[in-house]
């Protein structure tokens, strides 16, 4: 056989620059016999995945084969090494797979093994795992949650309302006009899952598959309750609480064609279904498509690059509360707006009413809930209805401070405040995850006069059941979901009336389809309002429209409470009234005139140092890097002056440690969003006198 060389990118992170090896006679058999054939192929190679040494120990490190090519005489041959085995047969990745990872790492300016770790198979490196039907069993479990009735209702196919044939006819009118991205904006209830169902059915009639995302892993449950039952032995699910077994079962399901339909969180993006036609982003608002390990990629951001490489594809993106940067998009022809206005059972939305806490007598940091919200939620039991409890903030208490000297006890690694938390009885860091057990006394003055303050999730539950001591109380948060299954657990409880009172955090007030629910009340929302960014007030209206889409969905008379201290809000003003259109009218007056999406692309550049460094150093440092950015926006304007990029003034007092690293983000906005990542290009060539670890955020 001839002398083969291989190109391989090293698939570690940081690890840049493609090598060479040579490929041994006896690898050059192996995938031979492979393909059933003796005749050996460069296309057998392209995308597998091979180990090869690196180095001057030659530690085997993971490689994916980019291009197979004979040896050419430039090349010494003595010079190079030998690849030293296959993992498997089944380790490779699809071409799209591949070409994706390019097109990310070009977008965020990662390198490219970062972006491959995306899309790496989840397959044992050295044998073959024998998977068989796993992913079967596992949506076997879900579907066991469901009652008969439940069951049947899913798998009955329902008269559409006028509303949906609208929407429908409108969408393939689009289609036929060669659109190809939608904004599906329906109020909750409104039926959005049926109109996912129904395009299903005519994608996979054309021969085509379907993507369907959601935010949550919570959220694909019923998701993959109501397609697998419509369409069965084809739907497949994705999500990082599967294990490898399942992921590999499933991947390999999808390659054999037996899957048609996948479902997941934003993850499932980068598997290997191909032939898609369609994507829904479901929730698409939500901030949990975005990621935070790099790359720092958005779900509808890949999932518009997919529509490059899938050119009979098309993208609906759905929400009851839509972000303004898509509903922006439809005023401008990049994107077709859908809308739903009703809900499917002809019902109004429930009234949102105000709890003013001013007028409360009990002192702030002992107010959970107000006397109306008791007596509310009292009436509601006695009514035999169910009650939703929504708190975005997980564990007991918020802090542990000391009374004497007013000091907090901050986690060691990060510059944040420990949460003590009820269930493990110990103070944990939501940042890193430290833990450590509460302790008897302050470690500054010493004194024995440690006080909790601030409540979470864990806390309210125990107040609620001490209130109403005969009521069925379930709590579901972070906590609770990160067990497997545990969340699936908790729900059905709720939903099957085994559980009165449901306390949770954000999770449970969106998606959900409850039955019986009578009272749904927010607590502690102006802690949203006061969190840092300019999307503060957009996630806050969208907490408390989705939470109060739970209540009244199958007609039954209903309540919605909002605890605050700032009634006159205009975003919660604009909430109550369920008034999309003037939120998103006030959210564009103060955008343009600041000059924050969707005006302008924003970015951040996350600086990370590692604390070893001296504090008044990496001051200095960060200092040099905002008078070298100065400079190189000034240098792209002088050569571009149509360019608009604006680097925001940053504080080094914003400096926060987090996980042993210190972190900072600089902001940018300019008129082109090539231009951001061009800027960030330039400032990964600077020299620095020590390590710093960049990542760039965009904007969907």
């Amino acid at each position: 056989m001839n002398d083969w060389m291989i190109e391989v990118c090293i698939l570690q992170a940081k690890f840049k620059q493609n090598l060479y090896y040579l490929l041994p006679q006896s690898m050059q058999e192996e995938i031979s016999t492979w393909y059933q054939t003796q005749l050996f192929s460069p296309e057998f190679c392209r995308n597998r995945l091979v180990q090869v040494p690196l180095g001057k120990n030659n530690k085997l490190q993971a490689a994916l084969i980019l291009r197979t090519c004979p040896l050419p005489q430039t090349f010494v041959k003595a010079k190079l090494k030998f690849a030293a085995a296959w993992y498997n047969e089944q380790a490779y990745l699809s071409d799209k797979q591949v070409e994706l990872a390019r097109l990310l790492a070009q977008r965020y300016q990662c390198t490219f093994a970062h972006a491959l770790s995306l899309s790496l198979p989840p397959y044992n490196l050295k044998q073959p795992k024998k998977s068989g039907n796993k992913y079967r069993n596992y949506i076997a479990l879900i579907q066991q949650t469901l009652t008969e009735v439940e069951r049947s209702k899913l798998a009955a196919v329902p008269q559409l309302t006028e509303e949906q044939k609208a929407v429908l006819q409108k969408l393939q009118l689009s289609l036929a006009a060669n659109k190809r991205e939608f904004l599906l904006h329906g109020v909750t209830g409104s039926g959005k899952t049926e109109i996912y169902l129904t395009l299903a059915k005519e994608v996979l009639a054309a021969g085509r598959c379907c993507l369907i995302l959601v935010p949550e892993i919570n959220l694909s449950y019923p998701m993959i309750q109501a397609f697998s039952l419509r369409f069965p032995e084809i739907c497949g699910i994705w999500h990082s609480q599967m294990s490898e077994g399942e992921k590999l079962s499933t991947a390999m399901a999808i390659a054999d064609g037996k899957l048609k339909i996948l479902i997941g969180t934003r993850s499932a993006l980068f598997s290997n279904l191909d032939n898609i036609g369609l994507i829904v982003i479901d929730e698409e608002h939500d901030s949990s498509y975005l990621s935070e390990t790099i790359p720092h990629y958005h779900a509808i951001t890949v999932a518009r690059l997919m529509l490059r490489q899938h050119l009979k594809a098309f993208l609906l993106l759905a929400s009851a509360t839509p972000s303004v940067n898509s509903y922006y998009r439809t005023t401008e022809g990049r994107s077709v707006l859908l809308t739903l206005t009703q809900r499917v059972t002809h019902t109004l939305p429930p009234a949102i009413d105000i709890v003013d806490l001013r007028n409360e007598t009990v002192k702030t940091d002992k107010l959970i809930l107000a006397k109306r919200t008791v007596k509310t939620i009292s009436n509601c039991l006695n009514l035999q209805q169910q009650v939703l409890l929504v708190l975005n903030r997980r564990g007991y208490n918020t802090s542990t401070l000391c009374r004497k000297c007013g000091q907090a006890i901050l986690c060691p690694h990060c510059d944040f405040r420990l949460v003590y938390h009820l269930d493990c009885r110990k103070l944990l860091c939501h940042y890193c995850g430290y833990r450590q057990n509460l302790p008897e006394k302050c470690a500054f003055c010493g004194e024995k006069a440690l006080i909790n303050y601030g409540f979470g999730t864990e806390m309210v539950e125990q107040y609620v059941r001490n209130l109403f001591p005969q009521v069925n109380v379930a709590r579901l948060d972070q906590d609770v979901s990160s067990k497997k299954q545990a969340a699936t657990k908790v729900l059905q409880d709720f939903r099957q009336g085994r559980c009165q009172i449901l306390v949770g955090t954000q999770m449970i007030a969106k998606g959900h389809d409850f039955s019986n629910v009578g009272l749904v009340c927010l607590l502690c929302i102006d802690s949203l309002l006061s969190m840092p960014g300019y999307k503060a007030e957009e996630r806050c209206f969208q907490l408390i429209c989705q939470a109060a889409g739970r209540a009244g969905r199958q007609g039954q008379n209903c309540q919605v409470l909002l605890q605050t201290f700032a009634p006159q809000e205009r975003c919660l003003q604009a909430a109550i009234r369920n008034d999309y259109q003037q939120f998103y009218q006030d959210q564009l007056v103060w955008r343009r005139r600041l000059g924050y999406p969707p005006f302008l692309y924003f970015g951040q550049f996350k600086i990370s140092i590692n604390c070893r460094y001296d504090l008044s150093a990496i001051r200095t440092l960060l200092q040099r890097i905002n008078a070298e950015l100065t400079a190189l926006i000034a240098g792209i304007k002088q050569h571009k002056p149509e360019l608009k990029l604006i680097l925001w003034p940053f504080s080094d007092d914003l400096l926060r440690k987090v996980d042993n690293e210190y972190r900072i983000f600089l902001n940018i906005t300019a008129n082109d969003e090539a231009a951001i990542s061009y800027l960030f290009k330039l400032l990964l060539q600077i020299s620095l006198p020590f390590t710093c670890n960049f990542s760039l955020f965009l904007e969907a």
